[in-house]
């Protein structure tokens, strides 16, 4: 396809982003040409867009279409496209893996070496844009009963499934999620649906649209954090002991520490955030305690199951739409990143025609 199109790019490290007319990308054989229909924004997104210092690594992909959450119908399909059409509508991988090398030959394709050279909106153009070129591999069919809105929330849907997986939360368990934004809410969707006994939504006093959607998603306790002692709350609704798990998915590099102070002995700590910042942890109680502090990035929970579990219950593929609060349009970046930064959103979408 010829012409050109609306992308939103980072251009370089300074706060904030560039809405431009780009290019249709032209595809590989092996390709197809992606009508993006919606995109959302990640924290990770936000993070970039303020120029944080880990995202200094990516500085050489400059200028690059943001985005990593997105859906949307195919257009065009490369000559050795054989697993989809035109006309299919489909969600993206943010990368396809090799099948070859160490990770994927192990049975964690989610760390191919491969794929990490080629993270679709921080190494290659992302579906911040009205097309996006892809790989077949990253195509994953999306049933008629899947909404592009849905579709949009099928990549954060596996983070935070994943991250309950990697957590071994069993039946009954006290759940802490410390940071209400729409990794966390997910995250307690994901717990509950997995039987978590009390659960309890950690957030500050600007995070009130996103702790008043804890509450809708029944959360048992909230606890503002700018107006009292998380972990003497927490400690104080759990009997002086502390939860069985907290996850972290505030990504203030600082909350792990209390996150830790918050979990009993024998407790895990499960860290879902991406942290624009180094952090620091005091080790010696946590050994003494036999706290366990978990990394949780990808997993068993592939988007594939997330899409099935979404399509066989009804409850589950209504609830994570409640984390949709704003749609906009591409041209409206600048702002619907503002409203990301100072929370008044919760999640927010690109929509395009």
């Amino acid at each position: 396809m010829e012409g050109t199109m609306k992308a939103v790019l980072k251009k370089n490290l300074d706060r904030g982003v560039a809405i431009e007319e780009i290019p249709i990308p032209q595809i590989n054989d092996d390709e197809v040409l992606l009508k993006v229909r919606a995109a959302g924004i990640c924290g990770s997104d936000v993070h970039m867009f303020e120029g944080a210092a880990s995202y200094k690594i990516f500085e050489r992909f400059f200028p690059l279409v943001m985005g990593h959450e997105f859906c949307g119908d195919i257009v065009e399909i490369g000559k050795d496209v054989t697993t989809v059409k035109p006309g299919d509508r489909v969600i993206s991988r943010v990368a396809h893996s090799c099948g070859d090398c160490h990770y994927c030959r192990s049975d964690r394709m989610h760390f191919c070496a491969d794929a990490f050279t080629r993270i679709i909106g921080l190494q290659k153009n992302g579906g911040f844009a009205e097309y996006i070129a892809i790989n077949q591999q990253s195509c994953i069919l999306m049933p008629d009963s899947i909404s592009y809105e849905l579709g949009a929330l099928v990549e954060p849907l596996g983070v935070t499934g994943n991250a309950v997986a990697d957590s071994g939360l069993t039946l009954g368990e006290t759940v802490v999620i410390q940071g209400p934004g729409p990794i966390g809410l997910l995250t307690l969707l994901h717990a509950k649906a997995r039987g978590a006994g009390k659960t309890i939504v950690i957030g500050t006093s600007k995070d009130k649209i996103r702790l008043e959607q804890a509450k809708a998603f029944d959360a048992d306790h909230i606890i503002i954090a700018d107006q009292e002692d998380p972990v003497e709350a927490v400690k104080s609704l759990t009997g002086g002991y502390g939860a069985d798990i907290v996850f972290e998915a505030s990504g203030v590099p600082q909350l792990i520490q209390t996150a830790l102070n918050m979990v009993d002995k024998t407790g895990r700590v499960v860290l879902e955030g991406i942290y624009g910042s180094e952090g620091t942890v005091d080790f010696t109680p946590m050994v003494r305690s036999a706290k366990k502090l978990i990394g949780t990035y990808g997993g068993p929970i592939s988007w594939e199951r997330i899409i099935a579990w979404l399509g066989a219950n009804s409850q589950y593929a209504k609830l994570p739409q409640q984390v949709i609060t704003h749609r906009t349009t591409l041209d409206d970046a600048e702002n619907a990143f503002e409203r990301s930064v100072n929370k008044e959103n919760i999640k927010e979408l690109f929509i395009n025609d």
